[in-house]
């Protein structure tokens, strides 16, 4: 077989796999045709009984109707709209944050502790710190020998900065609460900074710990706990409603690849969420926390 006559024969086996896919369309698209049409009739008479079944006032325009009733729908006392999707009332950092600096009250009272207020903003970077931290651990193990070098030099970057807000934390650390002697080095240090052990009250003896700042470091990590809880929330709604629309939307390849990585992302974050939860909920538990209040976050997570 020449050269000329190979590409006539491959030519012709395409031509001849393209037509029969291309006959194999039709019944498949008739199918769905038929079933569409099936559904519209279908959908035609519920929207006829349900204009019929509607007040004649609103009978020539259903539309303005309905958001008219959205609007001025006024749930009753303690009852949740059902126009609304249900929130999370507990207070998050940001908000027990407010109430300790007193900077929401405007209240111009001597706080009970001295710089109280620079030393909630230091614990507050500390757990930031530490969530960067649990954060870098998850990428870290997704990250091998056989991951490309652009990955390597991000990873090897972002561990350099941590290392030096690591150390500009420690700089700043007060008095009561110790911290080591020497910055580390991160251009020659063994450890890995998302391995390094932050010194917060939570961290030190019990008849080492300020008093202060360890009532201090369990009202931020309740509003830790409970800002984990409501993101672990949304994230599984997201993910409910992801698989939902994978099982009845999705089709074809690149779709799906798609999907897949927007899973694996959703995952990742449900793990983080888990782990500063887990982190949280430990660091209560050592600080003494009220039993009574610490069953409240007793939830077990997998």
């Amino acid at each position: 077989m020449t050269y000329g006559n190979r590409l006539d024969t491959l030519n012709h086996h395409l031509l001849d796999w393209n037509m029969r896919k291309i006959r194999r369309m039709g019944p498949d698209l008739h199918q769905r045709l038929m079933k569409a049409r099936n559904q519209v009739r279908l959908h035609s008479s519920n929207y006829d009984k349900f204009a019929d079944a509607l007040d004649p006032l609103y009978s020539s325009n259903y539309l303005e109707a309905w958001v008219d009733l959205e609007e001025n729908y006024i749930p009753s006392v303690g009852q949740q709209s059902v126009y609304k999707a249900a929130a999370g009332k507990e207070a998050t950092r940001e908000d027990i944050i407010a109430t300790i600096t007193h900077s929401e009250m405007g209240d111009s009272a001597q706080p009970p502790l001295p710089n109280l207020s620079i030393h909630v903003l230091w614990m507050n970077k500390g757990l930031d710190i530490q969530r960067e931290q649990r954060r870098l651990q998850l990428r870290s193990q997704k990250i091998n020998s056989g991951a490309m070098e652009i990955d390597h030099d991000r990873l090897r970057n972002s561990r350099q900065a941590l290392w030096m807000r690591i150390n500009a934390w420690r700089t700043q650390a007060p008095e009561e609460v110790p911290q080591v002697d020497e910055e580390a080095d991160f251009a020659h240090c063994d450890s890995n900074p998302e391995d390094e052990e932050l010194i917060l009250p939570s961290s030190l003896e019990i008849e080492c710990r300020p008093k202060d700042f360890t009532s201090v470091e369990i009202e931020l990590r309740k509003g830790q706990a409970n800002q984990s809880l409501q993101t672990l929330r949304r994230l599984l709604s997201q993910q409910l409603v992801l698989r939902r629309e994978v099982r009845v939307s999705i089709r074809g390849q690149h779709a799906a690849t798609r999907a897949n990585g927007l899973f694996d992302r959703i995952g990742s974050q449900i793990k983080e969420s888990a782990n500063l939860y887990r982190c949280a909920l430990s660091a209560m538990h050592t600080l003494g926390m009220d039993s009574r209040l610490l069953d409240l976050y007793r939830v077990s997570l997998h």
